[in-house]
């Protein structure tokens, strides 16, 4: 009974695959689902197509995602300083999810790939990987204002989080009252005013799982970044702080010669790391942040 139930499962999700492929026009050989978006922490469902290109199927609660994925990657594809996935057929079959085939992307992700390399190599990707994000931050980012306006900006992804946030300083006994009061006046006044003017363009997720790394003549770089379903433009702080701690899991080496790459002989701008903590605590991983916080301070 249950592998008969596997079976009309996985027969309900080659159904959902091989519907956007025909509305793309791709026909293939071998149509295999890496993730469900009825997984935990997956909004949409991923397939490998023949081995080679990706179909991204947005799920029932991703569809801002498919429009901010789509805009990002038609703006990246300007620019070829900026390793990404190449739109190969983008839609939405009738009565079904919308949905992205894209490229494949070369190597494998610093997240399998990092701690094996030799340190000299790690330090050299760090100069590569400040290089790229520096071009990424330079995009002019007109082209996401209608996007943005329909499905939503940094104003109210922002306002959201800081919203969480504020809630439970407020509710956390553990901490000093005047200490709680302080941090509500930060992320209410200067943080937010940090996101409101700002209007770089940001990916918002730069974790070693979304940063492939592969090896050409004899030297590791960056052979691709993907997952661009979460950006949007705003603080560049938002990048710099997710790469510190997910990138380069506070690698001050790593980070120090990113930094360098990144901003060049200007240097890194003063106040950084202050903006990058009002950066991170409006972000989706603002939790982590507070308890480490209140882990610190009491």
């Amino acid at each position: 009974m249950e592998q008969q139930q596997k079976r009309y499962v996985q027969k309900e999700w080659d159904v959902l695959g091989a519907a956007a492929c025909r509305h793309a026009g791709i026909r293939y050989d071998s149509l295999d689902v890496l993730v469900r978006w009825t997984e935990q922490y997956c909004a949409n469902a991923i397939y490998r197509i023949d081995n080679n290109d990706y179909l991204k199927l947005f799920g029932p609660t991703a569809t801002n995602q498919y429009h901010v994925e789509r805009a990002m990657l038609e703006l990246l594809a300007e620019n070829d300083e900026i390793p990404a996935p190449k739109i190969v057929a983008a839609g939405q079959p009738p009565h079904a999810r919308p949905y992205l085939i894209l490229t494949n992307i070369p190597g494998q992700t610093a997240e399998v790939v990092w701690d094996e390399l030799p340190r000299d190599q790690q330090l050299a990707v760090a100069d590569n990987f400040g290089e790229i994000i520096a071009a990424l931050h330079a995009l002019p980012g007109g082209k996401l204002v209608e996007v943005e306006r329909r499905w939503g900006d940094r104003r109210q992804s922002a306002g959201q989080f800081r919203d969480l946030l504020v809630d439970r300083i407020k509710a956390t006994d553990a901490v000093p009252e005047r200490f709680r009061a302080a941090f509500v006046d930060y992320l209410e006044g200067e943080a937010s005013a940090d996101v409101e003017r700002a209007t770089t363009v940001c990916h918002r997720e730069l974790a070693h799982n979304h940063v492939y790394l592969a090896r050409g003549n004899g030297a590791w770089k960056v052979s691709g970044i993907i997952d661009w379903a979460d950006g949007m433009r705003g603080p560049e702080e938002w990048d710099i702080a997710f790469i510190w701690f997910w990138m380069f899991s506070r690698d001050r080496e790593a980070m120090s010669r990113f930094l360098a790459s990144r901003y060049g002989k200007s240097g890194a701008p003063a106040g950084l790391a202050r903006r990058s903590l009002g950066a991170i605590l409006q972000m989706f991983e603002w939790h982590v942040f507070w308890e480490e916080i209140v882990e610190r301070s009491t």
